[in-house]
């Protein structure tokens, strides 16, 4: 049992000054000067009390490559990070996409998460049939669909298996939207070409735009809960803007931080490790996410696309190298130092990152600070003065591109279920 007191309280009442009462799993009570009843005082005086971040997008490598990442140092990562439910895609090793490998790897999470977790199953041109029951079962989020390739084997890039997926009843789509066929055309093209930049030309802006429209045609025409995952062009916010003016009113996207935060020019500093799918973008395309997206409201989301792989797997020549990189400890703090520079406001941040994501997958009580709710609570000192070093990480990869980023606010606390889960 807790109490935090003296905290500034951002939910969706707006920013107010109240305490709050925690037993066992839920917030009890809040208000004004609660009197305490035995509980630990968690004084709060000077800092933010926001809820649990929500991460829609993370792969935790677990089962199948647990060097990289395992349901326990990533959810000790989402922690320090102030993320308090992590959902985790499918491409792991067995890939999740029938009833024995979900089983498995929700044991494993069981076993090793310090934070909620919410799991993809993915589907192939032979599980469609299936879908839908292993949608149903206990910590299901939703249903990947990879119209291009990426890390791992699961790959839907015909037409017609996106039209069977998109009209079952209900379900959650998310969609890595690029053109597979454009991909191979530019792969054969370019492939003499060794340098990183190469990646986000075989990967261009038209690569991304083509699925993106295919993937809003259909899900319209049958009406689907459809989420555009990591969008990184001027063009997607262009098409969802248009969708969602038409009415599609079950669209959403999410958008992350190394496509706001790094451009092209940057693979010269960072070679490989800036390498991911979607690639990085132009200075013109994160100015588009950043005024388009975040600031006119296109973009419903932020998700970090935590994609860890060890320094060895991406210390390679171009066509051997791993794409991926980590982020879901970093968000926060590269999101509030935003807020200090005025790119974002507090109230914005919140909502892409709690409001948005419990709504858009129908997360009963949680993301938001109510009487009521679980208590997912993140304490933060807001003007605390640090720079993100890989040493300070708990992602096992053991590297950041964020190394030697100077930032302003930091999570001082974070609580699960009512459970203190990190302090710092």
């Amino acid at each position: 049992m807790f109490l935090i007191k003296g905290g500034t309280v951002y939910s969706s009442s707006g920013k107010k000054h109240l305490d709050i009462r925690i037993h066992d799993d839920r917030i009890v009570e809040m208000g004004h000067d609660l009197d305490v009843d035995g509980e630990q005082v968690i004084d709060a005086t000077g800092l933010l009390v926001l809820p649990g971040a929500i991460d829609p997008h993370v792969h935790f490598r677990d089962p199948g490559n647990p060097e990289k990442e395992d349901f326990r140092s990533g959810t000790e990562a989402a922690v320090a990070g102030g993320v308090t439910y992590i959902m985790d895609m499918p491409n792991t090793n067995p890939p999740v996409i029938d009833m024995e490998s979900l089983n498995q790897k929700r044991e494993i999470a069981k076993q090793k998460a310090v934070s909620n977790f919410g799991l993809y199953v993915g589907a192939t041109p032979d599980n469609i049939e299936d879908l839908a029951e292993l949608c149903s079962q206990p910590n299901v989020v939703g249903v990947k669909v990879y119209m291009g390739s990426s890390t791992g084997n699961l790959l839907v890039d015909k037409a017609e298996y996106w039209d069977k997926i998109f009209q079952i009843p209900g379900i959650q789509v998310v969609v890595h939207a690029e053109c597979e066929e454009c991909i191979l055309e530019n792969m054969r093209k370019f492939e003499t070409i060794e340098d990183p930049e190469i990646h986000s030309v075989i990967r261009g802006n038209d690569v991304a735009e083509t699925a993106t429209r295919q993937a809003l045609e259909i899900g319209m025409k049958y009406g689907t809960r459809l989420n555009i995952a990591h969008m990184s062009t001027a063009e997607e916010l262009f098409a969802v803007r248009e969708y969602k003016d038409k009415g599609y009113d079950n669209l959403s996207c999410e958008v992350c931080p190394h496509h706001l935060i790094f451009n092209t020019d940057d693979y010269h500093e960072k070679g490989m490790f800036l390498r991911v799918n979607p690639p990085i973008r132009s200075k013109e395309d994160r100015r588009s996410l950043w005024e388009d997206g975040i600031n006119l409201g296109v973009v419903d989301m932020l998700a970090t696309d935590h994609a860890p792989h060890t320094v060895e797997q991406k210390d390679k020549p171009y066509k051997q190298a791993a794409s991926g990189m980590p982020g879901v400890q970093e968000l926060t703090p590269l999101m509030l130092e935003a807020i200090h520079r005025g790119d974002l406001t507090l109230e914005r941040f919140v909502e892409l990152r709690c409001f948005g994501p419990a709504r858009i997958f129908r997360l009963k009580d949680r993301g938001d600070l109510k009487e009521g709710y679980f208590a997912d609570i993140v304490l933060i000192d807001f003007d605390q003065k640090w720079t993100i070093t890989a040493s300070e990480m708990k992602s096992k990869c053991g590297w950041t591109n964020y190394e030697g980023f100077k930032v302003r606010g930091k999570v001082v606390k974070t609580f699960v279920n009512g459970r203190l889960v990190f302090e710092n």
